[in-house]
């Protein structure tokens, strides 16, 4: 590609500019050695982030192996399913765990020592109240069958009582439902705890629940030959005795957890060149889980020499991609190096997608979700759509890097990611980013459908990197609506969009300018409509013209009666003013309209083009008068009439600066017909050349010349000639 032509310095103003400053080849310098600096640093932390911990592992799950995978060194690796299997059985078999609770048996034990007090302390069962012997569940029965051996001495029947309900007690019983569940389990034992005590019994040394009764009763016979007594006894203490174990979920736990650790893991021994993987098979999670092992032993086995190899490879394919793009840049968006921060944002987007990357190589998000498609349309924004593919094709490299040398995916994101700038376009309307999103959704589920398919991936796995890429898209559509105005500020752009916002004649700023500056507000109009139609022919911005034109004189606003298109009949108020105050008024409408739109939030884009819409361009009426009017004209100089500057650095502005300066000169013609037009424009397109106006804006002479054509044809359409109707003295 062609450099653009630049246009040169007929002559230089001034007293001695550039004697005594630094030359350009200085400076040129200087914002080498910073671009340098600034570029090693971004190699540096990009190496960083790339070579951070271990590379990434080439496989994923669902992919089919081109080839064999063989093991590169011996390992074993864990077979997960088959140990938590191993150990869920272990589980199964273990204990449960019971805790004694024999208040039922104490109670049963008490309540019969009270009763027996009772039958002791008389003679007669009609002697006991009523009420107490129902309380303490003494029938007539009870009291014949017990009366005669409460009167033994010592304690025989108690004791024989006790140790009856002790046996019960140490053999231990379930409750019904309990005894259901462990005859239902694998397990023939479980743990019983009294206390801090621990013991472990087998099932079938416990007593049925149904069998309690028949046990009870066997204790009491051995002490007591008479059944009445027994079955008197047996009568009295069964209803009185409830469940005694109760199932304990703590320490239940805690027996299954101890049986499942004590099941060690279970490995297979993998060799030095076993096959881990089949060529065109599926990597499914047991292959998956041994490549990943594999990948791990066999890092934690490099060599630091083999290790300082692999830096030394990724610091060069680093340092030579990001020279190679340093190249593209400085040949197809030099802007970016001629100011630092830009440089600084687009380093600091690349380190994000790089982090993003290796983010999600060590999550379980899918790599498709990688948001290299918002980049790269928000850049496309910023500069435009080729610039923005090529960033978008270094982020791509970078991203498979990232990846572990996954050409797919850095296919997929760069495919989607130019299929979203492409349909960008000039953002225009509020639903264009996320069509545009959309678009590159699009664009990445056909691609990954089309790499799935070249590299015989396993057609789950391509459909499923095909939705995710589509849902990239759609989301970065989305977060490209929302951070579109964060976009134009930090990027310093305005979009169609903005402008078509801006262009609304129905804003303060025009009502404004329609009440308090009549005239000025023509001659905007005319201006905006002149810019318009010159920007089209030379590719500039037709919007950003046609919006600087109407735009570029709001500072008039200050002081409006002192413009001559405003005052009308009345006289000049310069006429009481020196040359050099009048020029000051004049020129100030420059600051004046910087600062009302800065005031109005209006994009940094436009204040620029108001403060270069005159340049350093001559006050000439003013400063021939203070010419005129001088004792002595060499002492005259012309910097107190010329405007600050700077000088118009986009096409725009310099369209601008033209279309504002011939229509205010068209109004001078006393005859405008076209040739005395095409003169004038002429005339002023020659002066603002060699006045070294259009240095800074990379317009070229054949730009000035369409721009002229386009000037004289605008105008000499605005003063066609009329016919005169018959009866008419006009």
């Amino acid at each position: 590609m062609t450099n653009r032509p630049r246009l040169t310095n007929f002559h230089r103003r001034g007293n001695g500019e550039g004697l005594s400053q630094p030359g350009p080849s200085a400076a040129l310098r200087g914002r080498d050695l910073t671009s340098g600096g600034l570029a090693l640093g971004f190699c540096a932390i990009m190496v960083a982030i790339l070579g951070l911990g271990n590379p990434a592992l080439p496989y994923r799950r669902g992919q089919v192996a081109k080839a064999d995978i063989p093991a590169r060194v011996n390992f074993k690796v864990v077979d997960a399913e088959a140990t938590r299997a191993s150990r869920e059985e272990a589980a199964a078999a273990a204990a449960n765990a019971y805790r004694i609770d024999r208040s039922s048996f104490d109670r049963a034990l008490a309540e019969f020592r009270e009763a027996l007090a009772v039958i002791r302390a008389v003679d007669d069962f009609q002697a006991i109240e009523q009420s107490r012997s129902q309380a303490l569940g003494i029938t007539d029965e009870f009291f014949t069958a017990v009366k005669p051996a409460s009167a033994a001495p010592g304690e025989g029947i108690e004791t024989s009582v006790a140790q009856a309900l002790s046996a019960i007690l140490e053999r231990g019983s379930l409750a019904p439902s309990d005894a259901k569940v462990e005859l239902a389990r694998k397990s023939n034992s479980l743990l019983i705890l009294y206390g801090n005590t621990v013991a472990t019994r087998r099932l079938a040394e416990l007593i049925p629940p149904e069998k309690i009764p028949e046990t009870l009763r066997s204790g009491i016979r051995e002490h007591f030959g008479n059944s009445k007594q027994t079955d008197a006894l047996v009568a009295f203490l069964l209803p009185r005795l409830k469940p005694f174990l109760f199932r304990d979920e703590e320490e239940t736990r805690k027996s299954h957890r101890a049986a499942e650790a004590a099941v060690a893991e279970i490995e297979y021994a993998f060799y030095r060149g076993d096959p881990l993987v089949r060529r065109d098979s599926v990597i499914d999670r047991a292959e998956m889980r041994a490549l990943q092992k594999e990948h791990e032993t066999y890092l934690g086995a490099v060599s630091p020499l083999d290790r300082a190899l692999r830096l030394a490879g990724l610091v060069i394919t680093v340092v030579l991609l990001v020279w190679l793009f340093g190249v593209y840049t400085a040949r197809h968006e030099p802007r970016v190096l001629a100011r630092r921060i830009r440089m600084v944002v687009l380093m600091l987007l690349a380190v994000l997608v790089a982090a993003a990357a290796r983010f999600f190589v060590r999550s379980s998000f899918s790599w498709y979700l990688i948001p290299l498609p918002l980049v790269a349309m928000a850049v496309a924004i910023a500069y435009d759509e080729m610039f923005a593919l090529g960033y978008a094709l270094a982020l791509s490299l970078i991203v498979g890097i990232a990846t572990g040398s996954n050409f797919a995916l850095s296919v997929s994101l760069f495919l989607g990611a130019a299929v979203g700038v492409v349909a960008l376009g000039r953002v225009a309307s509020r639903p264009r980013p996320l069509v545009a999103g959309l678009a590159a959704g699009g664009g990445m589920f056909v691609a990954a459908l089309g790499t799935g398919l070249l590299f015989h991936t396993d057609y789950r796995l391509t459909l499923t990197d095909s939705m995710y890429g589509f849902l990239n898209g759609g989301i970065c559509g989305v977060l490209l609506t929302v951070l579109l105005p964060f976009i134009e500020r930090g990027f310093n752009v305005v979009t169609d969009l903005s402008l078509l916002e801006l262009a609304d004649l129905n804003k303060p700023l025009f009502r404004r300018l329609a009440l308090e500056a009549p005239g000025t507000y023509t001659h905007i109009l005319f201006v905006g409509n002149l810019a318009d139609a010159a920007a089209e022919l030379v590719g500039a911005s037709r919007l950003f013209a046609r919006v600087g034109g109407y735009y570029h004189d709001i500072g008039k606003l200050a002081k409006p009666h002192y413009f001559v298109e405003n005052h009308g009949p009345s006289a000049s108020r310069h006429y009481n003013l020196s040359p050099t105050m009048s020029a000051l008024v004049i020129i100030s409408h420059v600051k004046d309209g910087a600062e009302l739109a800065r005031e109005s939030n209006l994009p940094s884009a436009l204040v620029d083009l108001i403060r270069e819409h005159h340049g350093t361009t001559l006050v000439e009426y003013f400063y021939r008068e203070a010419i005129d009017k001088a004792d002595d004209a060499e002492n005259v100089s012309d910097q107190s009439f010329r405007y600050p500057g700077p000088r118009p650095r986009t096409k725009e502005a310099a369209i601008v600066m033209l279309a504002d300066s011939v229509e205010s000169a068209s109004r001078t013609i006393t005859e405008p017909t076209p040739s005395r037009i095409e003169g004038l424009v002429g005339e002023i397109v020659r002066k603002k050349l060699a006045d070294g106006q259009f240095d800074e804006c990379g317009i070229t002479m054949a730009d000035l010349r369409k721009i002229e054509i386009s000037l004289t044809k605008s105008l000499a359409g605005i003063f066609h000639s009329r016919i005169k109707y018959p009866g008419s003295k006009t």
